[in-house]
């Protein structure tokens, strides 16, 4: 755990900072080539990079100050110091895609076109960006007594330290490069514009579900708490991303049903056949 990269004087730069640069910045260029293989001026893949991630910022801090409201009703102020920190992806993913879309509408461009552009590029930023979260002690996993846990040291101000606890912040990075090849292998037998956008929020979803299970940290806030003795410790029920990504899940399946539906002119297609064009694509 490194959560400062390195200083000079008085400033100090934080590992997590310059993970999530470099993850933005693989993320642009990975778009911009794949829009100029789409015929979208880089230009335009680029502008809509900025609008997007600016818009990402503030959706990710408005939903961790959602998922964190008691604290911010008791000092409002710090919803407005958002340097200090406090972002949730899920809230970022919605921000990004609103500032985006309305960019997109303004051009005049394909939403969903574009979107299938980002889909492979968007899972390398968040590679990166969970490497940040894994320096920077955030996002940490349960106590474990598997050999591959992670020990965190005194210094941190986030993870407990001197546990040995579930490396959650890899097991998301694995994940995202798993989609990113994913994508990148099937992307010529997409079906209809938008389709690898949407496998991309479909396989996030189940994948962060199952890892959200794994996960040690509070802050991320809870739908559902169960409270059996007073006193202990009661049982997380579903976590906020999970909740959302159940949302997401649907939201995904159902958009790609429809437009499957549409495109192939087969109402009477059988439920598991379509599902493999929906997931794998092709005929």
């Amino acid at each position: 755990m490194h959560p400062v990269l390195f200083s000079i004087g008085p400033v100090s730069v934080s590992t997590y900072g310059v993970m999530i640069a470099i993850g933005l910045l693989f993320a642009i260029m990975l778009s911009k080539r794949e829009g100029t293989r789409q015929g979208f001026d880089s230009k335009d893949i680029i502008d809509m990079s900025f609008w997007s991630i600016l818009s990402g910022l503030i959706g990710a801090h408005i939903l961790f100050a959602i998922v964190n409201f008691r604290e911010y009703l008791e000092d409002p102020v710090r919803f407005l110091t958002f340097w200090r920190g406090g972002v949730v992806w899920y809230g970022g993913l919605a921000g990004g895609i609103i500032g985006g879309g309305i960019f997109l509408k303004i051009r005049k461009m394909d939403f969903w076109k574009v979107a299938d552009v980002v889909a492979a590029p968007l899972a390398i930023g968040l590679f990166f960006g969970r490497f940040g979260c894994l320096s920077a002690g955030c996002c940490y996993g349960k106590p474990t007594s598997f050999p591959f846990g992670i020990v965190y040291p005194e210094i941190s101000q986030l993870a407990p330290p001197g546990i040995t606890l579930q490396p959650s912040p890899l097991y998301e990075c694995l994940l995202m490069l798993i989609i990113f090849f994913y994508l990148t292998i099937i992307r010529s037998r997409k079906r209809y514009n938008g389709q690898l956008f949407l496998i991309h929020l479909t396989l996030y979803s189940i994948g962060r579900f199952f890892l959200e299970m794994l996960r040690g940290d509070e802050l991320r806030g809870s739908i559902f708490h169960l409270d059996l003795i007073k006193g202990i410790p009661g049982w997380e029920i579903l976590s906020t991303s999970q909740a959302v990504g159940i949302v997401l899940l649907v939201f995904a399946l159902s958009i790609m049903w429809i437009k499957d539906k549409k495109i192939s002119g087969q109402p009477d297609a059988g439920t598991v056949f379509r599902l493999k064009r929906m997931l794998f694509g092709g005929a």
